[in-house]
């Protein structure tokens, strides 16, 4: 029988990886065609119209996806039950993601989206359409993730 604080946390991870699957559906296919296309026009009028009073949530989704994504592969290390695939696929790659996210997606944004001159057009477009189809990628990835973390929590169900 597996605790319900264990399935609970997991419940958090899964609400978590929704939340930010659903979040990059609609900022990807918001924003990513139109910067791809034109990256300097893109950028130029994302960092000119900056809505006063505005909150960027990702960085909140990151972290307590970051947070929750810690807290479930440590509550499930030990698992031997059904759906032990699924859930390590689904947390160890989401893990892996994020990893990626903090040390490539963030900082990349930074560099495009930072002090306007510091870079030149040509590199700000080779910037920008690599980190789009980048993220297209990541986006697909995180699909595949969250269905192999709903997967694995039916299958622990089962198990409890």
């Amino acid at each position: 029988m597996i605790p319900n604080n264990k399935i609970n946390l997991f419940i958090v991870y899964l609400t978590l990886s929704a939340i930010w699957l659903g979040a990059a559906f609609h900022d990807t296919f918001y924003s990513n065609y139109a910067w791809f296309t034109d990256p300097v026009t893109h950028i130029e009028f994302t960092t000119t119209h900056i809505v006063p009073g505005a909150l960027n949530p990702w960085p909140f989704s990151t972290m307590a996806l970051l947070i929750f994504t810690i807290i479930s592969f440590f509550q499930f290390r030990k698992y031997n039950g059904l759906g032990k695939r699924e859930l390590n696929i689904s947390i160890l790659g989401t893990f892996i993601i994020l990893i990626i996210t903090l040390a490539y997606f963030v900082p990349t944004l930074g560099k495009i989206f930072g002090e306007q001159g510091l870079y030149d057009a040509e590199s700000l477009i080779s910037m920008s359409r690599l980190w789009v189809i980048l993220n297209l990628i990541r986006f697909f990835i995180l699909v595949y993730l969250f269905i192999s973390g709903l997967r694995g929590f039916a299958k622990l169900s089962k198990a409890s």
